[in-house]
């Protein structure tokens, strides 16, 4: 099968994959709980058929699952589908409850951003904040990821005006800046940015997501926790 056609393909099935789980949204919208649930089951099937179809393409390597050195054209290209479909896939099982689940499809994802994406950082920005609102691992365990992506955003968002004109690459920066905890000022302005490109009157989708993180960082008794939550309260003072 050509490059082309494969693409094609994949393309189709994302296109399946973000109808059903625009469905999914709107029948959790609606109330109707049960076709919410199997919109998004039927959205995270055609994900794993993606990736599946993704890992059998004979470009792939078969002998180790992120091949080492420069890939080919052929390869970084069917990793870049891979790192899309994981992280969709991620959001969907999320979308369904299933943490643990999701977590290993981000983990997965972010694998290969590392490798071969390194301009993306869906993966690995959802990983961290999943592994901390999940309590798979504590804020001292991701500490240092945390900073890398942060330098990481920093860096991409000012050489890439497209990156720049999105506004969740905003919304990751904040949030790796109040993880942190030290730097307030820096997130407030990552987090304005976010209000401007999204074109939202304030980020409170993304400081939800830190309430929660700062909430199970304190049922755990995560020793960060503090700092976090004293970010997150001048930020919310800052931005209202």
């Amino acid at each position: 099968m050509t490059a082309s056609r494969w693409q094609d393909e994949v393309a189709e099935r994302h296109r399946q994959a973000k109808l059903l789980r625009k469905r999914g949204e709107a029948f959790g919208r609606a109330g109707d709980a049960s076709r919410a649930v199997a919109e998004f089951r039927a959205g995270a099937g055609v994900l794993d058929e993606i990736i599946r179809f993704l890992l059998a393409l004979p470009e792939w390597p078969r002998e180790q699952r992120v091949p080492a050195g420069d890939p080919t054209p052929e390869v970084a290209a069917i990793a870049r589908e891979l790192v899309e479909a994981y992280g969709s896939r991620g959001g969907m099982l999320r979308r369904l409850g299933d943490s643990r689940a999701a977590l290993d499809s981000y983990r997965k994802g972010a694998e290969l951003e590392e490798s071969f994406v390194h301009q993306s950082t869906y993966n690995r920005v959802n990983a961290v904040k999943l592994a901390l609102l999940s309590g798979a691992s504590s804020l001292d365990d991701l500490a240092t990821d945390i900073e890398t992506l942060e330098k990481l955003l920093t860096k991409h968002l000012a050489e890439q005006q497209e990156l720049s004109d999105s506004g969740w690459a905003w919304a990751d920066l904040g949030d790796c800046r109040a993880l942190l905890g030290v730097d307030v000022p820096g997130a407030e302005r990552a987090y304005r940015a976010f209000v401007d490109k999204a074109g939202s009157s304030a980020p409170n989708a993304t400081l939800e997501v830190l309430r929660a993180i700062c909430d199970k960082l304190d049922e755990v008794g995560d020793a960060r926790a503090a700092t976090v939550r004293a970010s997150l309260r001048k930020l919310e003072a800052r931005l209202a």
